[in-house]
């Protein structure tokens, strides 16, 4: 699961499971190569949420793209729309985009 939040409250979010949260481990190390790069449009799902298109993009308060939560990848994303709304989301929520639905 992800949070999302919105760049007009930072602080708030729409999930109560955040890769964040105090008592998981997360981590991200340089070393790690990412399957999604700073940029690229993907599609991203958030739990009770449809599929929604979106940009990876580094996380205005840690400058990382991508960290782990124990073995799970996540990627930070600016999902399209009209409200400013960014968020984390697992690896396997994410799909390349290719100017369609998948």
């Amino acid at each position: 699961m992800a949070a999302v939040e919105s760049k007009d409250d930072p602080g708030s979010s729409e999930l109560s499971a955040s890769p964040k949260a105090k008592d998981s481990k997360v981590s991200s190390s340089p070393n790690q190569t990412a399957s999604w790069l700073v940029g690229d449009v993907v599609w991203s799902k958030i739990p009770g949420h449809p599929w929604w298109p979106s940009m990876v993009s580094y996380d205005p308060n840690t400058a990382v793209s991508f960290k782990y939560k124990g073995r799970a990848r996540y990627y930070h994303v600016q999902f399209f729309g009209q409200d400013p709304v960014r968020g984390w989301v697992a690896e396997r929520s994410i799909l390349k985009f290719e100017g369609r639905w998948f």
